[in-house]
């Protein structure tokens, strides 16, 4: 599963890591990055404001975390956000 598709099944909290999952919804260009630096030199190019890079970050964190240890991103992760 990529970044983006993990993304896309998360629940989007009022918080700024929601806000992020709801821009990269609305955001049809948002590419399935292969590493973390592709993510930021992407958001650094739509010129990304600060703590949407910080989201991006913490996101990514998580993403890299479930995928490490193997188990279901879909259960896991919509809860405590």
């Amino acid at each position: 599963m990529t970044f983006r598709e993990w993304l896309l099944k998360k629940r989007a909290h009022d918080n700024m890591r929601g806000d992020f999952i709801l821009d990269v919804r609305r955001d049809s260009a948002f590419p399935d990055c292969p590493t973390w630096e592709a993510c930021r030199f992407y958001l650094q190019r739509k010129h990304a404001c600060s703590e949407a890079l910080e989201a991006a970050k913490m996101l990514w964190h998580e993403y890299t975390v479930a995928t490490r240890h193997g188990r279901p991103l879909y259960e896991n992760y919509n809860k405590g956000d």
